[in-house]
């Protein structure tokens, strides 16, 4: 009698061993699957590129802060005003185009399933003011 409890109790014991082998590789087949298929939606997979320039002068403007606030991204433009934005989903976004001394400019646009070029010329900001008189 002992000795079929012993194999019974080593019997169970192996069936979970096997049971657990194959649970983890389920569970890693499952991971890679999701993976592959997050890959294949397109999430988060696009750009926005261009040139940001001064419209009066048609210069390129350097450190320019572009953001998009929804997202938490952003971008500064370099030295020929160029600035590129990665990794941005589908749909609907606006983005902030700032700068000192110039208008801030607000351009809305639609990615839906190619990269996206967006050239934008800022305004200068004049701040308008009325001398004092002395008295």
């Amino acid at each position: 009698m002992g000795s079929n409890i012993g194999c019974t109790k080593e019997y169970t014991r192996n069936v979970k061993l096997i049971f657990l082998g194959y649970a983890s590789i389920l569970v890693t087949y499952l991971f890679l699957v999701i993976f592959i298929l997050l890959s294949l939606t397109g999430v988060s997979q696009y750009t926005v590129t261009g040139i940001v320039t001064d419209k009066e002068t048609d210069k390129p403007l350097i450190d320019v802060n572009i953001q998009i606030d929804e997202l938490h991204k952003g971008a500064v433009s370099d030295i020929n005003g160029k600035y590129i934005i990665k990794n941005l989903p589908k749909g609907e976004l606006i983005l902030g185009f700032s700068y000192v001394g110039f208008k801030t400019t607000y351009e809305n646009i639609y990615i839906s399933g190619n990269n996206i070029i967006l050239n934008v010329a800022l305004e200068m900001l004049v701040i308008e003011g009325r001398a004092l008189a002395r008295l």
